[in-house]
Order: C-alpha cells, then sequence, then structure tokens
C-alpha cells in the first residue's frame, strides 16, 4: 500500500514540477524557436488545460474502478 501511495503523490507532483521546470525556460525558448515571449507564454495555458482534462479523465476511470472493486476503502469515500 505504501508503494501505491509513493505512487500517487508522484504523479500528483509531476504537474507543479512541469510549470516550475518551464517557467525559467520561457526565454530561452522564445530564443530556440525565434518566437516572441508572448507566443510561448500561451502555451503554458494549454499545459494547464490538458493537466486539468487529465485529472477528470483519471479521476472518471477510478470512480469505475472503485465500483468494480468494493472492498477498497476509499471507493466509500468516492
Amino acid at each position: 500500500m505504501q508503494k501505491f501511495l509513493f505512487l500517487l503523490l508522484s504523479l500528483v507532483l509531476l504537474g507543479p514540477l512541469g510549470i516550475d521546470l518551464y517557467l525559467p525556460a520561457i526565454p530561452a525558448i522564445a530564443l530556440g524557436l525565434n518566437s516572441s515571449e508572448a507566443v510561448i507564454q500561451s502555451t503554458i495555458s494549454l499545459f494547464i488545460l490538458v493537466l486539468g482534462l487529465g485529472q477528470v479523465v483519471a479521476g472518471r476511470w477510478w470512480i469505475t474502478m472503485a465500483a468494480s472493486r468494493s472492498h477498497w476503502p476509499a471507493s466509500s469515500c468516492i
């Protein structure tokens, strides 16, 4: 169970880690792609949108899995 919780915690922390790695690199990305920083900054909105959609999909999947395995303690919380 502890390995599973560690896996879940790691997955939860990937979203903020992605933003923290991406934000400081925006000027270098803009130079490398010969684009303006404003255009590169607009990709942050896309990143957050995809991150949110991923959580919706994972949530639906978790509800389906919890319904099929009613012996899980977490299924009573959903």
